[in-house]
């Protein structure tokens, strides 16, 4: 059985299906080591962390069938990750919040959901933080979920006035996925998990692939109240977006 394939989006594949991939995983920036990989969780086995020498925790082993393609397809982007930023292909472990533990100035992110999974790296020296994050529209009660968890009216509003060329489900998945790029690109100087209302949306460009976010609370000092932040967009497939956050270094 051939090794699953990992898409290297860096200037190797611009497509998926069609749908344009987002310019930046496209043509992602020189300290930005970023991969992609498309897969389908039926008939995974869990041979292939052995086979693939990806390490295995047991709470994956434990775990079903769909989690252990999950995990494993999200650490092996975040090897090939590695690889191809010159670096020694070492395991990504996971912290006591489950975050992603990066070797020595390192930083990065992962993510996955049903279909795709994706991992961004870059020095320490390049970046604050980083976060990625890949998210499908959901069914109608879990999508009346994120509209009432993770936006207020006025971000709503927003949405809904704005001149976009999409669906309502569409966008507010991209705000949850926004939010949660941004999450994972601050939680190692916050250090605790915060609410989805600590950031808002000022401003929404589905076009130029663009959130802005702007944060309502002092998370830490590094992350003061009044600060924005720009998240980056675009669609995978026509009811999947990925989001990326790279957050400069202060200074």
């Amino acid at each position: 059985m051939p090794s699953p394939n990992v898409v290297d989006i860096a200037g190797r594949t611009d497509t998926l299906d069609g749908t344009a991939l987002p310019s930046f995983l496209s043509s992602s920036p020189g300290a930005l080591s970023l991969k992609l990989a498309r897969y389908d969780a039926e008939g995974f086995d869990l041979g292939w962390f052995q086979r693939d020498g990806i390490f295995c925790p047991d709470t994956i082993i434990r775990s079903v069938p769909k989690r252990q393609a999950e995990y494993f397809f999200g650490r092996l982007c975040a090897r090939e990750a590695l690889l191809a930023a010159g670096l020694p292909a070492q395991h990504v472990l996971s912290g006591p919040a489950r975050e992603p533990v990066w070797p020595a100035n390192v930083i990065g992110s992962i993510t996955h959901n049903a279909r795709f999974a994706a991992a961004a790296i870059a020095p320490k020296t390049a970046y604050a933080g980083i976060g990625i994050d890949i998210e499908t529209i959901p069914a109608p009660p879990a999508l009346a979920a994120l509209e009432q968890g993770v936006l207020s009216e006025a971000e709503l509003e927003l949405l809904r006035n704005g001149a976009h060329q999409a669906p309502l489900p569409l966008l507010i998945t991209a705000v949850f996925s926004a939010k949660e790029s941004f999450f994972k690109a601050c939680y190692a100087d916050v250090g605790h998990y915060f609410e989805f209302d600590a950031v808002s949306v000022r401003t929404f460009d589905l076009e130029q692939g663009v959130i802005e976010l702007q944060q309502n609370v002092h998370l830490c000092p590094q992350l003061p109240a009044g600060m924005r932040h720009r998240i980056q967009l675009g669609r995978l497939t026509p009811d999947t977006v990925c989001t990326l956050y790279c957050r400069s270094t202060p200074g």
